[in-house]
């Protein structure tokens, strides 16, 4: 399925979450996506996205505690 996700929305297999890799509606999407729907497609391409970026996103509770570490 990961793999499947790559080569639709054109990214490393490795940069979605497996979350977002089981997400019913992410899968209904790719399904439409594949049969041509445009709008499926962007609309997995933003969730794709966000995903990527929750992924890296910083925990600003253990940033507040770093900080006052240091």
């Amino acid at each position: 399925m990961r793999n499947a996700y790559s080569d639709l929305l054109d990214i490393d297999m490795d940069s979605l979450s497996d979350d977002f890799i089981k997400n019913e509606e992410n899968l209904e999407l790719m399904k439409q996506a594949a049969e041509g729907s445009e709008e499926a497609y962007q609309k997995l391409q933003e969730a794709a996205g966000k995903d990527i970026l929750a992924q890296i996103g910083l925990d600003t509770s253990q940033y507040d505690e770093n900080l006052r570490a240091i």
